[in-house]
């Protein structure tokens, strides 16, 4: 302690200890800070390894906040896969119709409504693949974070276009194995 200065000065590593504490500390008006991360294998095949990301955090304002990121890798490599290369050639077309039927399921709507009047904006009004896609038990998944293509208030969500549409898509090496 340094003679003469006011106490918050004169001792720095005290002032900095109860700062620490202070942030340890629940308010009784606030929401205790945090941060979630999950790492999860979701296949893991010759040629293709996919991973999901699950994030969640709160470190103040008006709500936590969470995201869902895919890997795509070659194990053997450990390159990332671009969507592409998991396709049949000429695919990306009926590749996307199914994943916008995915959406469409996974938001309630109806074939013909309008992402812009239900409250989407993709980039060209029209539905867009997101590049967050991986292989998982349920089928191909574009996941759509939040504020990605909605309000906050919308949540993500979870396109699926399931394994049964998947043969003329996917090249046959990713698709699942037989049995």
């Amino acid at each position: 302690m340094v003679e003469g200065l006011p106490p918050v000065l004169a001792d720095p590593d005290s002032m900095l200890g109860a700062r620490l504490a202070g942030f340890e500390t629940v308010s009784p008006n606030q929401a205790p800070w945090f941060e979630q991360v999950v790492a999860r294998v979701e296949r893991f095949r010759p040629g293709l390894l996919t991973l999901s990301f699950y994030q969640a955090a709160y470190t103040g304002g008006a709500h936590a906040n969470s995201s869902l990121l895919y890997l795509n890798v070659d194990p053997a490599t450990a390159r990332a896969l671009p969507l592409d290369s998991l396709l049949v050639p000429g695919a990306r077309d009926s590749l996307l119709a199914a994943a916008e039927r995915g959406f469409r399921r996974a938001r309630g709507m109806a074939a013909d409504s309008s992402f812009a009047l239900g409250g989407f904006w993709f980039r060209s009004a029209r539905f867009e693949l997101t590049p967050n896609y991986g292989l998982t038990g349920e089928g191909l998944v574009f996941h759509y974070n939040n504020y990605e293509v909605a309000p906050y208030v919308f949540g993500s969500t979870h396109a699926v276009v399931p394994w049964p549409e998947l043969p003329g898509l996917v090249r046959p090496r990713y698709l699942r194995a037989p049995g």
